[in-house]
């Protein structure tokens, strides 16, 4: 069985962090502001989909030069706020722990997909203590569409989604999941939201380890 890990909110408690740093970039290039950071009010939550939209709406011609330079003041932020605050980039409580014993299980494999641009992504699992460079790995730099994002992050690992699981925080995780017909386990801050919306197995983290283990067997 392959698990599919979301990043921000899932494996990394570091939404606070990032939605700031996301409305920062965009004003700091646009003078623009995000109508929101509640993410599951956009038609589609990845990083590159919010920021194209946002762009093309605002009739700027060179659209991708753009957001190139969002992107590049986005990781600059992170970066700073790393050195400043280091605190705010942690593992969701037991992530560290059940990330590495997965690792370890020869009945399970791993990937990522993440809504996130890959570098900012791949930064905030190390400020958060993951060993993840070898792990198959998909972000909205390869693709806009989240379905997509998972989709890539299953053939990377060389799995097909019926023999994969997604774990999620958030609603458009669980509208994701939903319309590729990949099974899911939700987590986090929102996971009494994520049970609302029709996830039957959902924890606020990965500190019982058997919970998440059982709902693995359980999981329809």
């Amino acid at each position: 069985m392959l698990i599919i890990f979301d990043i921000d909110g899932t494996l990394c408690d570091t939404h606070d962090v990032d939605a700031r740093c996301h409305v920062a970039a965009v004003e700091a290039v646009t003078g623009r502001s995000l109508a929101t950071v509640d993410w599951s009010l956009y038609p589609e939550a990845t990083s590159s989909a919010i920021v194209h939209d946002l762009l093309k709406n605002m009739g700027i011609p060179d659209v991708v030069e753009t957001e190139q330079r969002i992107y590049d003041d986005f990781v600059a932020r992170l970066n700073v706020e790393a050195r400043q605050r280091p605190e705010q980039f942690r593992p969701l409580d037991g992530g560290l722990e059940l990330f590495e014993q997965l690792r370890q299980r020869e009945e399970h494999s791993i990937a990522i997909a993440t809504g996130d641009w890959q570098e900012s992504a791949k930064l905030k699992l190390r400020l958060s203590g993951y060993k993840a460079d070898d792990v198959p790995f998909a972000s909205s730099s390869d693709t806009r569409r989240r379905v997509d994002i998972l989709t890539l992050a299953a053939q990377r690992a060389g799995y097909a989604l019926v023999d994969s699981v997604y774990v999620g925080d958030g609603v458009w995780d669980v509208k994701a999941a939903r319309e590729i017909n990949i099974r899911f386990v939700g987590v986090g801050r929102r996971h009494e939201l994520l049970r609302q919306q029709g996830a039957a197995h959902v924890m606020p983290t990965f500190a019982d380890r058997a919970l998440f283990f059982s709902a693995l067997r359980n999981i329809q």
